[in-house]
């Protein structure tokens, strides 16, 4: 996570709670190499709910789930299915510290 100002409170090893947009979680499926994402959570789709334009993903990682909003042409393309094992993959930049906490 990158932060220009952070609470002085939190300091390394503070338990906090990340948040970030739906549309901000890309999927990855099968894939081999390297990528400049530096959060790469393997997950498994809980659920799947198709849309005309949008594909919204219900993802387990751990015992938490998380959204993932994606077009519905790449779930297609993909042929994502409930149960498929996906990575998940969030850019630093879209990462926030919950408001409660802070």
């Amino acid at each position: 996570m990158i932060s220009l100002e952070i609470n002085s409170q939190i300091t390394q090893g503070s338990d906090l709670i990340i948040s970030t947009k739906a549309v901000n979680i890309a999927i990855a499926k099968n894939y081999q190499g390297i990528l400049s994402y530096d959060n790469q959570l393997n997950v498994t789709i809980n659920s799947i709910e198709m849309g005309e334009l949008l594909c919204s993903l219900t993802l387990k990682f751990e015992e938490m789930l998380l959204e993932s909003i994606i077009s519905a042409e790449s779930a297609k393309e993909m042929q994502l299915n409930v149960g498929d094992r996906v990575i998940a993959l969030i850019q630093a930049t879209d990462l926030a510290i919950m408001d409660s906490l802070v």
